[in-house]
C-alpha cells in the first residue's frame, strides 16, 4: 500500500484450476475449461470510467503461465490475450505475440507473462476508450537449471493504442494458435491472475 494515496492493489481474479490442454491448429481459448468449473474472468462494465475510482490511467495487471510441449518438429505459436464482450469468443486482442518458432523436442516447457495497460481514451461506443498495452512471454524449458536460455517475447503495443468499448464487461480471455499438429504440440494453461492497480 502506498503511504502518500492510500491506494494498493487489488487481486481481482485468480483462475482456480488449470485448463484444459491445447492442442489444435487454429485459434483456441487457453482459458474458462471446463466453463462450469473453471469460468474466465469478466471486467465489469464502466470498471474503467469515472465514478468507479477509474478514468484516465486507470491501470490492470495480467499474468499467468502454464506448461507446453514440443514433438521433434518445430512449429509456430501464437499467444493473444483479448478484451471479448462475448463470452469465448474472441474480440479484440490487447496484448499478442507475432507468430514465433518454438524449439523442437521440449517436454513440459514452462511459460510466463506479465502484461500491464492503462486508460488512455475514455469515450463512448465501440472503440472509443483505449487501453495502452504493454508487456511479454517468457517461454522456455521448465525447472531451468542454466542449461538454456529462455526466449523473450514483447506483447502489447504501446505506441498504438487498443480501442475498446469501456462501458460494457469485457472478458478476458486468453487464446493460443498452433501453426499445426506435426509432432503434436500441446500447451496448457495453469495460472492466470488479474489485478486493479488503481
Amino acid at each position: 500500500m502506498s503511504g502518500y494515496t492510500g491506494t494498493q492493489a487489488e487481486l481481482l481474479y485468480a483462475m482456480p484450476a488449470p485448463c484444459t490442454a491445447v492442442t489444435a491448429a487454429s485459434q483456441t481459448q487457453l482459458n474458462g475449461t471446463p466453463a462450469a468449473s473453471n469460468p474466465p474472468y469478466q471486467i465489469p462494465a464502466g470498471f474503467f470510467g469515472p465514478g468507479n475510482g477509474g478514468g484516465l490511467g486507470k491501470a490492470i495487471h495480467v499474468t499467468g503461465g502454464g506448461f507446453f510441449s514440443i514433438g521433434t518438429s518445430a512449429v509456430t505459436f501464437v499467444l493473444d490475450i483479448s478484451f471479448d464482450s462475448t463470452i469465448s469468443t474472441h474480440g479484440i486482442s490487447m496484448w499478442k505475440t507475432g507468430a514465433f518458432t518454438t524449439t523442437a523436442s521440449v517436454t513440459n516447457g514452462a511459460f510466463y507473462f506479465d502484461l500491464y495497460g492503462h486508460l488512455s481514451t475514455l469515450g463512448n461506443g465501440a472503440t472509443a476508450s483505449a487501453l495502452t498495452t504493454v508487456g511479454s512471454l517468457d517461454w522456455g524449458t521448465g525447472n531451468n537449471a542454466a542449461t538454456a536460455a529462455n526466449a523473450g517475447y514483447m506483447m502489447g503495443a504501446p505506441n498504438a493504442p487498443v480501442g475498446f468499448n469501456a462501458a460494457v464487461p469485457q472478458w478476458v480471455d486468453v487464446w493460443g494458435t498452433w501453426s499445426a499438429t506435426t509432432g503434436s504440440p500441446t500447451i496448457t494453461l495453469t495460472n492466470l491472475c488479474v489485478w486493479g492497480l488503481n
